[in-house]
């Protein structure tokens, strides 16, 4: 499986950047979500025998990346290539975490043939130590990035072009919760409020991975509620656009009538 998800990320991404830096919405791909998805194929492809990166990535991709399915209401929409790309960026690590973890190709994933018994066993257990801080670390690498880049570097690009980031349309576009508290914090404040609230979003749905690593069944569970989540509001999406349209229809026909009379 995980063959299939390089191949597919892979295209998705390219289709992604020339369809968002035509938009003025490439800046979206500084996220944390495509940092992990890169993580992930960094692990898969470069450093298969590391533990230390199969239990970060687990950590990542069944914590923040799958919860983000509800965070920001992520519908498969078939005809969408914008939408199927974002379930399938924040669902399509996790299911190869899951596949990895439960059904792992032995010959390239797990300790060394060579390697002491000490890191053989650590591929076999996770700590929330293991699970939660140490992913944070690598979380943290992140942020100080994204908010150089995003906030000092290119900042008065991004204004004076119009850009748009994760950032501003959490913040100025959106209900919810990062919408709400920007509200009430200093304007020159926001950018670190909004980091630390992310920061929080990551922590405790990391947590949620170490259920998963212990468990089959909570991590399989996990996965198909998700999987539910996004077609839930596919099905929602569909049911307005075809409302509307409906409604459309109806009020034209009824001005024609109007007319006619």
């Amino acid at each position: 499986f995980y063959k299939m998800y390089t191949c597919q990320v892979l295209v998705l991404l390219v289709a992604r950047w020339a369809v968002y830096r035509a938009k003025r919405w490439h800046y979206y791909l500084l996220d944390f979500c495509y940092f992990a998805n890169v993580l992930l194929l960094a692990h898969l492809w470069l450093a298969p025998h590391s533990a230390l990166l199969s239990k970060v990535t687990f950590a990542f991709t069944t914590g923040p990346l799958t919860w983000s399915t509800v965070a920001f209401r992520n519908s498969m929409v078939y005809h969408d290539l914008d939408k199927v790309t974002s379930v399938f960026l924040h669902l399509g690590p996790a299911c190869v975490s899951w596949a990895v973890r439960w059904h792992p190709d032995t010959s390239r994933f797990g300790p060394a043939a060579d390697a002491p018994l000490q890191e053989r066993q650590a591929w076999g257990s996770a700590s929330l130590l293991q699970l939660v801080a140490v992913p944070l670390l690598f979380y943290v690498t992140w942020a100080v990035a994204y908010y150089t880049k995003i906030f000092i570097v290119s900042a008065e690009r991004i204004r004076q072009r119009g850009y748009v980031t994760l950032f501003t349309y959490v913040t100025t576009t959106t209900k919810g919760v990062y919408a709400a508290i920007a509200k009430r914090v200093p304007r020159q404040y926001r950018p670190q409020v909004y980091l630390f609230l992310h920061m929080c979003f990551c922590a405790t749905t990391a947590l949620f991975s170490w259920l998963c690593w212990h468990s089959f069944w909570t991590h399989t569970l996990l996965l198909y509620a998700m999987g539910a989540v996004s077609l839930w509001h596919g099905a929602s999406y569909y049911f307005e656009v075809f409302a509307k349209r409906y409604l459309a229809e109806l009020t034209k026909s009824s001005s024609g009538d109007k007319k006619v009379k």
